[in-house]
């Protein structure tokens, strides 16, 4: 699963919602703030 050098359409919506989002930090290149963001997005 080679998701590093492409980019997914979840990939790049998140991208785009973040950067609508300046309290997130645009760090998903290691999708840690993923799950950040996720639990966020739920709470």
């Amino acid at each position: 699963m080679k998701n590093l050098g492409n980019q997914s359409p979840i990939t790049e919506l998140i991208e785009n919602t973040l950067s609508h989002l300046p309290k997130f930090s645009w760090k998903t290149s290691k999708g840690k703030n993923l799950k950040l963001f996720a639990c966020e997005e739920e709470g």
